[in-house]
């Protein structure tokens, strides 16, 4: 109410610029709140700069980016609320300068992303992408992609945060294929609780809480590690993780710098392991067809690749 007091109106005003599901709009109007959902707006910094100076409260996703110079014109604005886990859209500085507050849902994909580990983990395992795009070849090239079984193998997991409280339940629903033996994390409370509810559902103590990936790294009993960082603390863990002879599905980014993902890439072949980034993104329709074209020839003869984003 105080927010809007000197409006005379005690319904606050949020815009929601970008794509969010009906379940979100609705959210906000069973709790008193006008919404104005314009989810192609975001794209447009011009209109979006003209028109945000309405609003007390702004929703986004990742296409939205609310710069010093939009921020500049919100006179009204409270608080920007990001529908992810980053907030590297938003200016936090201009943000702060104006008093507004900003907001992430740190638990919001949390078990998409753990549901999207586990089925990567087994397509991994089982080499599904590269039986598919085999097949729809026109190729019938089963004894090519055997894999293997996922049946006593064992796992450390680096990063007792948001994100691997979601991968445990995955994973400890398959006692007797993959056991977890070690976690890994610089805070004590964390490594421990996780450790602790690990070893809870294996009525055991075999689990293991570390607080340095690399005394984890020296274990010789690991098959694959989970990294479960920050981002900015990817790319190190997975390289020495490699080098200890562990296969690794990571968060992502992978790494920060080209160099970084280059020296990944050495590191795995020449131990003859497998890394994997976890990405919604790459189980999408578009990027799954152009793989298969690539894979079918149909794209004939590619000698350079160039990628871009919109993401600072």
């Amino acid at each position: 109410n105080s927010i809007n007091s000197d409006r005379g109106s005690l319904m606050p005003k949020v815009l929601i610029s970008d794509a969010l599901s009906p379940a979100a709009v609705q959210i906000f109007k069973d709790r008193g709140i006008e919404v104005d959902f314009q989810p192609n707006l975001g794209k447009d910094k011009e209109k979006l700069a003209e028109i945000i100076g309405n609003y007390d409260g702004l929703a986004i996703r990742s296409a939205t980016k609310a710069t010093a110079k939009i921020l500049e014109k919100a006179n009204r604005l409270k608080v920007i609320g990001r529908a992810g886990i980053g907030v590297d859209n938003v200016e936090i500085p201009a943000a702060t300068a104006k008093g507004v507050i900003v907001m992430n849902t740190p638990f919001g994909n949390s078990i998409t992303t753990a549901e999207h580990a586990i089925s990567l983990m087994l397509a991994l395992a089982r080499q599904i992408p590269e039986a598919n795009a085999s097949t729809h070849a026109g190729k019938w090239e089963k004894n090519s992609f055997m894999g293997v079984e996922l049946f006593n193998k064992t796992l450390g997991v680096i990063g007792c945060g948001n994100i691997s409280d979601s991968h445990f339940p995955a994973l400890l629903g398959y006692p007797e294929s993959v056991r977890i033996l070690a976690v890994c994390d610089v805070d004590r409370e964390r490594r421990e609780e996780s450790a602790a509810m690990v070893n809870k559902s294996y009525g055991s103590r075999d689990c293991k809480a570390h607080a340095d990936f690399r005394e984890m790294n020296r274990r010789t009993d690991l098959d694959a590690v989970f990294i479960c960082t920050p981002d900015h603390w990817h790319a190190l863990p997975t390289i020495a993780a490699v080098k200890a002879g562990a296969h690794v599905y990571v968060e992502k980014p992978i790494a920060h710098t080209v160099w970084e993902a280059r020296q990944l890439a050495k590191v795995a072949a020449e131990k003859g392991l497998a890394t994997q980034m976890g990405n919604q993104g790459h189980a999408g329709e578009g990027i799954r067809l152009l793989r298969e074209w690539y894979e079918a020839g149909v794209l004939g003869d590619v000698t350079e690749i160039h990628s871009w984003t919109d993401r600072p």
